[in-house]
């Protein structure tokens, strides 16, 4: 009985392992990002205009990125603060997908 629990929590990890790191990504962007990017990536709070943050939303250079490319932007940004260009690989990684997503937006 415990073999079956334990293949079933299994299959639970392995199938929620994509969706968990789409939450974190657009957690750590609402962590770390979200006061100059806005909760849109548009770049409209006020901190995003005092930095002339870049609007993510409809930037048709960060859809072409590919999720490394973002991440080294965002390491490589002298806009970012330092926190934000350490924050690890782990949490880079989950965020450069919804940060593509936002710039797909319209």
């Amino acid at each position: 009985m415990s073999l079956r629990i334990l293949a079933a929590a299994a299959i639970v990890v392995l199938v929620s392992g994509p969706a968990a790191r789409a939450a974190d990504g657009a957690k750590v962007f609402k962590e770390q990002c979200v006061r100059c990017h806005g909760a849109t990536g548009a770049a409209d709070t006020p901190m995003g205009k005092a930095v002339r943050a870049a609007a993510l939303a409809g930037n048709t250079k960060v859809q072409q990125m590919t999720d490394a490319q973002v991440v080294e932007r965002i390491k490589t940004n002298e806009k970012h603060p330092r926190m934000v260009r350490s924050l690890g690989d782990e949490n880079l990684n989950a965020v450069a997908p919804f940060v593509k997503q936002l710039a797909a937006a319209h």
